[in-house]
């Protein structure tokens, strides 16, 4: 599962991790990407790289580990502790944004990987 409470925390450029590493890892989300059938152009590398790499994950638990393995993407909407609190239909819309960006479109792993979102102030209504 993958939690998060505002749309900013969503974008990350690259992996910091070393040159070595890096080429390892861009290897992989290649290989994730062509499994999720996404558009070879898109880039998975940024600015989406923290989502793409939990696709990766799955894939290579799925597919190289024959894990049965789901992934959840849980958004928090208008959470107030938050530096940029935002709506639902403000994570539906990053959402989109994200998949279209990666290039995805309906995929093999569609009944593996679910998107909630939250609204923190239901939540505190039902207290």
């Amino acid at each position: 599962m993958e939690a998060k409470a505002y749309i900013e925390e969503g974008v990350h450029y690259r992996s910091k991790a070393s040159t070595g590493s890096l080429a390892k890892i861009n290897e992989a989300l290649g290989q994730a990407k062509a499994a999720f059938k996404a558009k070879p152009d898109a880039p998975w590398e940024a600015p989406f790289y923290q989502y793409a790499n939990r696709l990766a994950h799955l894939y290579y638990l799925r597919e190289l580990n024959g894990v049965d393995a789901y992934l959840l993407f849980l958004y928090f909407a208008d959470a107030p502790d938050v530096p940029a609190p935002c709506s639902a239909e403000q994570w539906q819309g990053a959402k989109r944004l994200t998949d279209k960006c990666l290039g995805l479109g309906k995929h093999p792993y569609g009944k593996q990987v679910s998107t909630i979102v939250w609204s923190v102030a239901d939540m505190l209504d039902s207290n």
